[in-house]
């Protein structure tokens, strides 16, 4: 049986930075949700630090 929703890394980012979990927590639970090569894990901090700018960016434009 496959899930309902398919989350891309940076949709699940993006859901678990708005539920409130910070950056590195973000990271954790992406390498163990996600299979991942060496690569894409050292990059992972770098993604989940510009998904949550651009969260940011868009949360001020928004109230603004």
């Amino acid at each position: 049986m496959r899930p309902a929703f398919h989350y891309t890394i940076t949709d699940r980012a993006l859901a678990l930075l708005r539920g409130g979990f910070r950056e590195d927590e973000v990271v954790a639970n992406l390498e163990v949700e996600f299979t991942l090569d060496e690569f894409q894990i050292e990059d992972l901090p770098k993604l989940v630090k510009l998904v949550n700018d651009k969260r940011k960016t868009a949360d001020a434009l928004r109230t603004a």
